[in-house]
């Protein structure tokens, strides 16, 4: 029993005519009644009738169709896995990200993709953890944090952030600017916080870290940079001018400099055992492309360990 002879049957039955399967298939007459003849004898079992209203399904033919239909689509479905690890990028590309990366920055990534690939059908699943319980399908991994998560994974930086305090212009001729840590404590404080954090301490920029006590945690750095914009207090975010240049507002400052801060980054991961597949490489070469684009910033492999 072959596939070729399966698909004849369905062709048939979902055509209701030779002529139609035959076209469909792009298979002479008589090739399609060769491949139904040797399936019949194979099973020793009359398939297909015809009748007035066409080609139709005996009663075992009918049970047949079904469970062939099923075996059919297993067969596809394993050819498509294949072919996702030989192609560069075919079908769907499978990309998990953290959340709180400004929806804009989203929106320039998937639209840049577009053009270089408009065939590539992209899905696209917004995470806390998009690193943690990787489904066996995904094409990459986009980590936003200040560290690499732990894992077999080849990893890359898309682009750096320094992490400040900012606050508005306005807040702090309002409030006051803090000159001390200690001061902070008379202001309005919110935090982000990035995988494996909880956003009660500030990193400072001679190592350590100083407790605080914020009025609002999340791990929404679009909503954050939105709040601090608005006046609303001083936080504790990424900072960058793309990242102002997507999340417009009222002008804003960093706030203690010379104290608080650290870096993070956007990193790609690939999965270590689809690495040097040429899809994932494929892949790689193409958000290393989009993201350059976006950040004009050098894109450099981080070595392992």
């Amino acid at each position: 029993m072959e596939l070729s002879q399966l698909r004849a049957l369905i062709a048939v039955l979902d055509s209701g005519s030779v002529l139609h399967a035959s076209k469909a298939l792009k298979v002479s007459r008589g090739t399609l009644y060769a491949r139904m003849t040797a399936l019949e004898e194979n099973l020793g079992l009359k398939l297909l009738v015809s009748t007035n209203q066409g080609v139709i399904a005996t009663d075992y033919g009918r049970q047949f169709a079904a469970e062939a239909r099923a075996l059919l689509a297993t067969a596809d479905a394993m050819a498509r896995a294949a072919r996702r690890q030989r192609d560069e990028l075919l079908g769907e590309l499978y990309i998990r990200a953290s959340v709180g990366l400004p929806p804009q920055l989203l929106m320039v990534l998937m639209r840049q993709i577009g053009k270089r690939h408009p065939e590539l059908a992209v899905r696209f699943e917004i995470t806390r953890d998009p690193a943690a319980d990787l489904p066996a399908d995904t094409d990459l991994v986009l980590h936003f944090a200040p560290a690499v998560p732990a894992g077999p994974f080849r990893t890359f930086v898309l682009s750096r952030f320094p992490e400040h305090l900012i606050a508005s212009t306005e807040y702090l001729d309002a409030h006051g600017r803090p000159q001390t840590l200690e001061q902070l404590r008379e202001h309005q404080l919110m935090s982000w916080c990035p995988p494996g954090e909880d956003g009660s301490c500030l990193p400072l920029l001679g190592g350590g870290s100083f407790p605080i006590t914020p009025d609002l945690v999340s791990d929404q750095v679009y909503v954050l940079h939105c709040l601090a914009a608005a006046g609303h207090g001083i936080a504790l975010l990424p900072d960058s001018q793309p990242m102002r240049h997507l999340i417009p507002g009222t002008p804003r400052e960093v706030v203690l400099p010379d104290l608080v801060g650290r870096r993070s980054s956007l990193w790609a991961l690939i999965p270590e055992a689809q690495a040097d597949t040429p899809r994932s490489q494929a892949a790689a070469r193409l958000i290393r492309e989009v993201c350059s684009g976006v950040f004009s910033l050098h894109v450099e492999q981080i070595p392992e360990g």
